[in-house]
């Protein structure tokens, strides 16, 4: 047994470790040990075979030393002591207190490094970090793990050692560095959260730096994994910064490429574009890591890409993999052997309208938090951004604008979804509440509210969060002549604009004489219906009267008379004031709409021009002005000025739609209509941007031959559910065949559809396997109770859902990998004449047909193909307060292919491909 030594002071210490052999406890009572130099020398040995741990007694009244230097020391481990760095205008920045040089096995644990903030030594230097946290130098086998570390100039300094490893830290308020190393052979740094940075002007300040100045050895194996690195509410930084300068600056070769560098699985949001910037390297691995652009304590306003992180490769470096990240650009392209990149997804935050906008891409809950979680379970980014916690995803109805879908069923427990049983509860922040895994609120006003999630296992064990959610408003900005206000997700700012006077605003200024920052104007972009208005006297004629970038202009001729360009995604158009000059001296009233694909310009109320014009307003990186940033102004007053959007597709205070229950979980796509990319491997960067809708119409794919031909002999159809009039629902999961009770179902006659809500629901895991299989197969008999029944049939995860429309059509509505969501119906059919209709389903090799009664009717190749399923499972009906199909299924039948016999169930009911008689084959 290993003694355990109590100290009380400096002296004690020193003896107690000048009598250890190896393995003993040195137990510090709490208070100030002051300065302390351990060094072996003649008169003590430092080298100890095992290690001797030197801990605090209590941690609650731990020790403290102001100085700690280790030298020529093995095998020591501190353990809950506070290194207090004292600041003193005597020293220089890069003052060391704490260090460790020339030893071997020394470890740092539960600590707190505390540093402190400069005084008296610059205006731009005081109250910020000074000195550094802990230096290791020529020194083996050290480890620097869960300790705190904050106030300092740079945190842990590494330089000419090897096997060191920096795990689970909290390093913040640094002013320049929280990671630096150089020469560095074996490191690990894993599970460190380093956030928060207050740097001055000048700072080149880094989350995690390697360099390479002043040595002639590279680092090599290199493993940064598993850390946060977050902006926080500091100013921004490079996150993970390894240039090499020697090699780019031609001072050095190949010799001193970094060797064998592994970046995995961190989490970045940050506010510089070096999120992941490597030199030239030899052997370099970055996956899985997740790189976004936050904002700290300055919003970020610009745009500028110096301001949004991403991943960068020096282009000489060789043998390179960058697979599986998220972020939004990747700068690499070597030419050199053995690059990859592949499987990225590429994100972005600058135009809330166009592909892949962070809250197309993240459950939106997850935004405020920095979690970031992908909508999908798909196999891109840190793994770190996917916890447990009640966590829901807002998205707009694309209906009414004046309303939302809130789904939490993203809220996980052990990475799983909430077990059944679970209890919603929603606040809405205008007064209102709702029950429900997915609700759907309609707000009564513009404005910024409060949404909350309360969330009640059946354990007992609750958790709630909240986030605020903005709505908007057909008004963009209006000017009535003494006040401008703009609509902005933060609310309605109301100011009193530049060039402002008692008649309005002066439009014969420099540059723009009024700005509508891009920031508000992402309603207009992707709008089918815009309108803008100006009231405006002219003093003279000539000159720009508005302008948004390349996409709207508007300016005067010399004669006075109104020309107006639009451009769209689809076309463009020019319209005038049809030869009347408005340069008269008289107030006049323009205003520009498009409405229904026709482009319209109206001067004092009567339409003097007109154009058809397809698409809508393309996203823009330039603010809407009166006048021009550029060019020459017009010369008059403008002394009213509105710009709306899509002013119909706003209902405030409609009536809410039923919410949702926790035990009738949703089809999401369907509640939410939100985008789920593909949850398995991603082929390449293309592949995860949204594709064109899919072709409505017959494709005249011969799916027929391709499925008699192509399919190989050993896959096998195996059944997931049957259901008959006699033994209603029988599913062939794990544990072989079981009769559901799933309610409803007459025996005889069959399972009764009508009626409100959800006639019967088959759970996801039920039917899992055919949701997330390449091919699958599902026939129904339905009959019509009456002669004009219409409404939904059948609901499956999401991925489809089948109608009967009200002329007796079929619908069937697809959701497919790219988060594309597109409906096909039958043209010549009348399902609801009260007779049994036999309905099959087929999807294969990306290609999905419907028969009906020994027909196809609807055929279509499904390019990125169809999506893997929710937790939603399949259910009879809807959820959502819509009309039901009056009528009663009598018979299903559900098989997938099971691409390997080998793997199926023993009690599976298979059918062998040969001969088998489906779809007629």
């Amino acid at each position: 047994m290993y003694d355990h030594i109590s100290v009380n002071d400096t002296d004690d210490l020193l003896n107690a470790l000048a009598s250890a052999k190896g393995g003993e406890t040195i137990v510090l009572s709490g208070g100030n040990y002051g300065e302390m130099r351990l060094k072996s020398g003649l008169n003590m040995s430092l080298n100890f075979p095992e290690t001797v741990t030197i801990r605090s007694a209590d941690p609650e009244n731990p020790a403290i030393f102001n100085m700690m230097n280790v030298q020529g020391a093995s095998n020591i481990t501190f353990d809950g002591i506070v290194f207090d760095y004292k600041f003193s205008e005597r020293d220089p920045v890069w003052t060391a207190p704490f260090g460790v040089y020339d030893s071997n096995g020394i470890t740092f644990r539960n600590s707190i490094f505390d540093g402190d903030l400069a005084a008296g030594v610059s205006p731009e230097s005081d109250s910020h970090g000074y000195g550094s946290g802990l230096i290791v130098r020529n020194s083996e086998n050290v480890t620097l793990e869960n300790n705190e570390v904050y106030d300092f100039w740079k945190g842990f300094k590494i330089r000419e050692s090897e096997g060191i490893t920096i795990r689970d830290n909290d390093i913040h308020s640094m002013r320049v560095d929280g990671i630096n190393f150089v020469d560095v052979q074996g490191l690990l740094i894993e599970g460190n959260h380093i956030h928060d940075f207050h740097s001055i002007p000048g700072d080149h300040a880094d989350m995690i730096q390697g360099w390479n100045v002043g040595t002639d050895t590279p680092s090599s194996h290199v493993t940064i994994r598993d850390n946060r690195l977050d902006i926080g509410a500091g100013d921004p930084t490079h996150s993970i910064f390894l240039r090499n300068y020697l090699v780019d600056t031609g001072q050095a070769g190949k010799e001193m490429y970094w060797r064998d560098i592994a970046i995995e699985n961190n989490m970045i949001s940050n506010g510089h574009g070096h999120g992941i910037t490597v030199g030239a390297s030899i052997g370099l691995s970055i996956s899985k890591n997740t790189v976004l652009r936050a904002d700290g304590a300055e919003a970020d306003t610009s745009g500028e890409a110096v301001g949004i992180p991403r991943i960068s490769v020096a282009p000489q470096s060789r043998n390179v993999m960058i697979e599986r990240n998220v972020t939004s650009e990747i700068l690499a392209g070597g030419s050199l052997e053995g690059w990859s990149v592949a499987d990225n997804l590429l994100v972005q935050d600058q135009m809330a309208d166009a592909d892949n906008h962070y809250s197309m891409v993240f459950v939106s809950s997850t935004l405020d938090s920095r979690d970031f979680q992908l909508l999908s379970g798909a196999s891109v980014g840190s793994t770190m951004s996917s916890g447990d916690g009640p966590r829901y995803h807002a998205s707009p109805d694309a209906e009414n604008l004046a309303a939302m879908h809130f789904d939490a069923t993203y809220s996980t427990l052990g990475g799983a979804p909430l077990p059944t049983g679970t209890e919603y509860f929603w606040t809405f922040g205008d007064g209102t509440t709702a029950t429900g895994a997915v609700a759907h609120h309609v707000f009564n006003d513009r404005g910024t509210y409060t949404v909350g999630l309360s969330v009640q296992l059946p354990d007992g064990r609750s958790w709630a969060v909240e986030h605020e959610h903005a709505v908007s408003g057909p008004e963009l900005a209006v000017y009535d002549g003494s006040i401008l206000k703009i609509a902005l997700d933060s609310g309605i700012i109301a100011t009193d604009p530049a060039g402002h006077g008692t008649d309005g605003i002066d439009l014969d200024t420099q540059g723009a004489a009024l700005t509508i920052p891009r920031d508000a104007l992402p309603p207009l972009f992707g709008a089918e219906e815009f309108a803008l208005a100006i009231e405006v006297n002219l003093d003279a004629a000539g000159g720009t009267l508005f302008r948004l970038g390349h996409d709207l202009n508007a300016y005067f001729t010399e004669d006075g008379e109104l020309i107006v360009k639009v451009v769209t995604d689809a076309g463009a158009a020019a319209l005038d004031s049809s030869g009347v000059s408005l340069a008269d001296g008289a107030s006049h009233s323009i205003a520009l709409e498009l409405k229904d694909g026709l482009l319209s310009l109206l001067i004092d109320g009567t339409k003097a021009d007109s154009a058809r014009l397809d698409g809508t307003l393309a996203s823009s990186r330039f603010d809407f002005t009166l006048g021009s940033p550029w060019h020459t102004n017009a010369d008059g007053i403008v002394s009213a000025f509105s710009l709306t959007t899509q002013e119909s597709a706003y209902d405030f205070g409609a009536t809410p739609l039923e919410t949702i229950g926790a035990d009738a979980a949703p089809e999401t796509s369907e509640t939410q209509n939100i985008t789920r990319p593909n949850e398995t491997a991603l082929e390449d960067e293309a592949s995860i941007m949204p594709s064109e809708n899919m072709d409505t119409g017959s494709s005249e794919i011969g799916w027929k031959d391709a499925l008699a031909t192509s399919m190989p002999d050993e896959k096998t159809w195996q059944q997931v559910l049957d259901f008959d009039t006699e033994s209603a629902f029988i599913a062939y999961s794990e544990g072989g065949p079981r009769q559901l009770d799933t309610g409803t179902v007459d025996r005889g006659v069959g399972l009764e559809l009508g009626g409100p809500g959800i006639s019967s629901q088959i759970s996801y895991d039920l039917i899992k396997d055919m949701m997330e299989a390449d091919a699958f197969h599902l026939s129904m008999e339905v009959r019509s109770e009456d002669d004009d029944s219409s409404g939904d049939l059948v609901h499956f995860s999401g991925v489809f859902s089948v109608y009967i429309k009200s002329d007796g059509n079929l619908m069937i509505r697809i959701l497919d990998e790219d988060g594309i969501v597109s409906r096909h119906s039958t043209g010549e059919l009348d399902l609801s004449d009260t007779e049994t209709q036999e309905i099959e389903i087929l999807y294969f090799d990306r290609t999905l047909a419907v028969e009906v009664n020994g027909e196809m009717e609807i055929e279509m190749l499904i390019e990125a193909g169809l999506a893997s399923g929710n937790s939603a499972g399949a259910f009879f009906g809807n959820p959502w307060g819509r009309e039901n199909f009056d009528g009663v299924l009598e018979d299903l039948d559900a098989h997938f292919l099971a691409a390997d016999p080998s793997l199926l169930r023993d009690d599976a009911v298979g059918m062998e491909i040969s001969g088998q008689d489906l779809f007629g084959i």
